[in-house]
């Protein structure tokens, strides 16, 4: 029975390991990368990676096509299974090995950066603290009691539901409508009595969506229902930081719509921001910000500038922007969190040394 199995993993390998799947998956990925590339100037970067690049599934009409990750995934295993199925393990081959393990070890970080990355940014006004990452292109609908996350919808399911209840929270909240990208326009003066807050002035109406998905302002309209003396149309928008209050039962409860968000294992205080312009203009010639990172007892200074980053903790700090707040300057810094950020050093390092040593035997051989 033993051998029965063995037997049939050792075939399976073996078919893993033929090159024609090499032969068909190189195309289609080359196929995938040109038309990503030429969809880019449609619907934008994000879209594109997201459509063709990141997908396990590309969709063609409703014809289900492999998508550009399923395509690294099957070249990554052909790539393994001839790695260790038909290799020479002998002294002569080791270069191949060697540059063959570090092919290998470059898919296998694309694959681990590609599912673990996460990107975002931070915003700090002069004097103050943050530890708060939010996403650039995915949003959520919150609703926390006394500051405890208690319901967390993602944007996409919005669409889809119409009343969000909970035993957690003694009222209802109807969803009116969601808008990805929304246009803001007046409060007409006949529907300001039906509305509260932030609804009192502003209503929400669909626009079509940006090309670039972090330049969309999306933003969703609710009626709260079972409140105490707080029931109304409200708006909540990521595009204007107004909170839905709610005080029922001597608890508090906070609604709102916004940016996902996650936290930093320490916190980044924004110590001074320093803005130099073009003479002349109110053009940024140069940007930059010094900060303080607080980790448990570490407390350091140091600078990000637009051009040099700071990596702490597998996270790197881009100086990416700034913005004007009713708090004064606020300086606004890309996160990237890379957990497989050493693969393509290492991998290059694997290949450059089973090159040369390919080379070196190659050379050694010929001479003899």
């Amino acid at each position: 029975m033993t051998g029965n199995i063995h037997s049939r993993i050792k075939k399976i390998g073996v078919r893993l390991a033929q090159p024609d799947i090499m032969f068909y998956t190189l195309p289609w990925l080359m196929i995938i990368l040109v038309a990503g590339t030429v969809a880019q100037k449609q619907i934008g970067l994000y879209q594109a990676q997201k459509i063709f690049f990141s997908s396990w599934i590309l969709w063609f009409e409703f014809i289900p096509l492999p998508g550009g990750m399923l395509i690294l995934c099957l070249i990554f295993i052909n790539l393994l299974a001839k790695f260790l199925i038909k290799s020479k393990w002998t002294w002569r081959q080791s270069g191949t090995i060697i540059t063959h393990f570090g092919i290998l070890l470059l898919f296998a970080g694309a694959i681990f950066t590609s599912v673990t990355a996460k990107e975002g940014f931070l915003i700090i006004p002069e004097g103050q603290t943050n530890d708060k990452v939010l996403d650039y292109h995915q949003k959520v609908f919150y609703v926390f009691e006394n500051e405890k996350k208690i319901i967390e919808i993602p944007y996409q399911d919005l669409t889809s539901l119409k009343y969000i209840s909970s035993p957690e929270i003694p009222f209802q909240i109807e969803i009116i409508s969601y808008c990805k990208n929304c246009n803001f326009i007046n409060t007409v003066p006949e529907e300001i009595t039906a509305r509260k807050e932030l609804a009192e002035k502003i209503t929400l109406t669909p626009a079509p969506s940006l090309k670039e998905d972090e330049a969309n302002l999306a933003g969703v309209t609710l009626r709260l229902k079972g409140t105490d003396h707080q029931d109304g149309i409200y708006v909540s928008t990521e595009a204007a930081p107004h909170p839905i209050y709610v005080k029922q039962d001597n608890k508090t409860f906070r609604v709102q719509f916004q940016r996902a968000e996650y936290q930093l294992p320490f916190s980044v205080t924004l110590n001074d921001f320093v803005k130099e312009d073009h003479p002349g203009t109110e053009i940024a010639r140069h940007f930059h910000s010094d900060i303080e990172v607080t980790d448990g007892d570490l407390d350091w200074n140091t600078r990000v500038n637009m051009n040099e980053p700071l990596r702490y903790k597998g996270y790197t700090f881009f100086q990416s922007s700034f913005a004007n707040t009713p708090v004064g300057e606020a300086t606004i810094l890309a996160v990237v969190k890379n957990s497989g950020w050493l693969f393509p050093y290492i991998a290059s390092a694997v290949i450059t040394i089973g090159l040369l040593l390919h080379l070196i035997l190659r050379l050694g051989i010929k001479y003899e």
